[in-house]
């Protein structure tokens, strides 16, 4: 065999033994090689739970004490957690029993909140009341879980029908007195416009209803209360635009007399409807098994309207046309809506890009490591700051914060059937395998320069030995 054949069978063979080495060392130690959107999501997400206590946390400090457990962990975070990991089927990866058992801890047993869940204090520790929408999202956990066992019933039962107002078939919050100010509050993700805010879930609204409604369709209950009239009085807040109001003829103008409030205080378009107020009036009849009371003619404008608030740039779902303010929340109400009323292919575009969008909130940042990269820091979108992936990393974030923010992503994948955007490699995989590309050929070279000095130094000796035989 010549020496050119040689050095080229000892390059290719170096290279080869090179990067299956340097394969098999990243594979053995690392998820490198194999990671996906899904594993990493899977991962940092199980990461997450304070195995003391079962709880999940949002991510968002790294602080501790009373209130960093009141805002930075609770039933509510912890409840999101376990429906990503349910809807991946990967609960498996969890102590599912602890956080069972601290979501069910958290029912409140006092005061007006008794029954409850979301519980709610000012800057001083006072208790400003619990919330049917926090109540709702625990409730669906336990019972996806088959655990509803866990928490008194009977106290909640009560907690859900002292907020129903029955001669008109909608629900509310109750309010309460601190230090001579009202509130009636909701963590449902909204953006109100009027200093009324604090008491605007006093009177009754649609989102409210919402929540009551799933609740008792959750616990099996529906029979306490007269569907019949949470029907028509749902369909009092339609609007000719095919939209939602918050409730019925709410606009600019004062409400009812009755109502402490001065004027509508939730953020609305000129006919006082939004896409929060549509997701849950949609949601509502969905689950009273009554989508059939919506027109054709009006699933056609709501999938318009929809597509009207989206951003150009972002893909995001504004509140309504007439606000430019967008927001993960919303965004995954628009699909809800659009899921619940058959409007998806229909609206096959304007869904693409949400869940582009979505794939963006992904944090999947990386550092500059070599061969092997790992999570790195990321810029805050205030330009100011970095965000601190190396806990965060697969989770996604936008508005709210993980894993709530993960949820919105999951859920719309889950109405759209696109879980296969989940399949896709990381980043962190291509750049794995180009950096370890990069080393294999570097090992190669070095290999194959090592060779031709030795060869040429064989040959030179050899010229020697038949230089001294010659003389």
């Amino acid at each position: 065999m010549s020496t050119k054949r040689v050095i080229l069978a000892v390059v290719v063979a170096s290279f080869i033994i090179s990067l299956l080495i340097s394969t098999l060392l990243a594979y053995v130690r690392t998820e490198a090689l194999t990671e996906t959107r899904k594993s990493a999501l899977i991962r940092t997400l199980s990461a997450g739970q304070i195995r003391q206590i079962g709880a999940f946390h949002w991510y968002d400090s790294p602080g501790g004490g009373y209130w960093w457990e009141r805002r930075y962990v609770s039933e509510l975070s912890t409840g999101d957690a376990l429906l990503v990991l349910k809807m991946l089927n990967a609960s498996h990866f969890v102590d599912v029993d602890q956080a069972l058992r601290y979501i069910a801890y958290k029912q409140y047993q006092k005061d007006t909140g008794a029954g409850g869940f979301g519980a709610m204090f000012d800057g001083y520790g006072t208790f400003l009341g619990c919330d049917l929408y926090s109540t709702y999202k625990v409730v669906r956990v336990l019972n996806l879980y088959d655990a509803l066992d866990r928490i008194n019933q009977t106290m909640m039962m009560d907690f859900v029908t002292k907020r129903y107002n029955g001669s008109i078939g909608a629900f509310h919050e109750l309010v309460t007195e601190v230090d001579g100010r009202q509130y009636a509050s909701s963590r449902f993700p909204m953006v109100f416009r009027s200093f009324n805010d604090n008491i605007a879930y006093g009177i009754p609204n649609v989102l409210t209803t919402y929540a009551g409604v799933q609740i008792l369709k959750e616990l099996n209950r529906l029979e306490v209360i007269n569907t019949t009239k949470i029907l028509e009085w749902v369909m009092h807040c339609q609007a000719e635009n095919g939209m939602f109001m918050p409730y019925p003829d709410a606009s600019y103008m004062p409400i009812p007399d009755w109502s402490p409030l001065r004027s509508n205080p939730f953020e609305v378009d000129e006919y006082g409807t939004g896409v929060p107020y549509t997701f849950a009036a949609v949601s509502t009849l969905e689950a009273l098994g009554r989508l059939d009371t919506i027109s054709a003619e009006d699933k056609q404008k709501m999938k318009d309207y929809i597509i009207a608030c989206q951003g150009n740039i972002t893909g995001e779902i504004s509140i309504h046309k007439d606000y430019d303010y967008r927001t993960p929340a919303f965004t995954f109400e628009a699909v809800m809506i659009l899921h619940h009323v058959g409007m998806l292919d229909e609206a096959q575009n304007a869904v693409g890009k949400i869940e582009d969008r979505f794939q963006e909130y992904q944090m999947l940042h990386l550092d500059n490591s070599w061969p092997i990269p790992y999570p790195g820091d990321l810029w805050h979108p205030d330009g100011l700051s970095y965000i601190e992936t190396s806990e965060r990393y697969g989770l996604h974030h936008g508005d709210t914060g993980p894993p709530t923010d993960s949820y919105y992503a999951m859920a719309i994948f889950n109405a759209t059937g696109h879980w296969s955007l989940l399949d896709q490699p990381t980043p962190r995989v291509q750049r794995t395998w180009l950096n370890l590309i990069e080393l294999s050929a570097l090992a190669t070279a070095m290999t194959t320069i090592a060779l031709v000095m030795a060869l040429e130094i064989q040959k030179r000796r050899q010229k020697k030995i038949v230089e001294a035989k010659s003389a």
